[in-house]
């Protein structure tokens, strides 16, 4: 039922799987998922807001697929979201890229992390503009126990002067 809402909606939506944590004073910080695109800027965006409302961390996480040369760009990827963090003030951040297919490699990385919130771009870098939700989102909200924040808006890091 939720996938069938993400796929026809086209707003951020927050997916609640964990109601004993859903209050901001839960445990755990926010996990951000980057891959380069405008949404997952997006996403990340959202993640900073939240953490300077409610004092979470933020951990920026990007999966690389070490069979694919141009994720070799998410390094650069995630010192431009570092410095939009800088930039927008945030507090306790850091990122890490880690190795493996993005929707499998999130998934592990955030079921061992164990976050109050995990904040996804509704679709990423590969979408090629028919609208559906991306493999990522729809893989997290479908396998994580955790709640799920599908951001929709988009970030251009430029305009943020990083």
């Amino acid at each position: 039922m939720v996938e069938r809402l993400l796929r026809r909606t086209t707003v951020d939506t927050l997916v609640v799987r964990d109601l004993a944590n859903v209050a901001p004073t839960g445990a755990g910080g926010i996990v951000a998922c980057l891959d380069g695109s405008a949404r997952s800027y997006g996403a990340l965006a959202q993640a900073l807001d939240l953490s300077r409302a409610y004092g979470k961390h933020v951990q920026i996480v990007a999966a690389r697929d070490p069979g694919r040369p141009e994720d070799a760009l998410l390094d650069r990827h995630l010192e431009v979201a570092l410095a939009v963090a800088a930039r927008r003030g945030a507090g306790s951040v850091d990122g890490t890229v880690i190795d493996g297919y993005a929707p499998v490699a999130l998934n592990e990385y955030v079921a061992r992390s164990k976050p109050w919130l995990v904040a996804v771009g509704r679709d990423g870098i590969d979408a090629v503009g028919d609208g559906e939700i991306g493999s990522t989102a729809e893989r997290l909200v479908r396998e994580s126990t955790h709640n799920v924040l599908v951001a929709a808006r988009q970030l251009n890091p430029v305009e943020e002067g990083a």
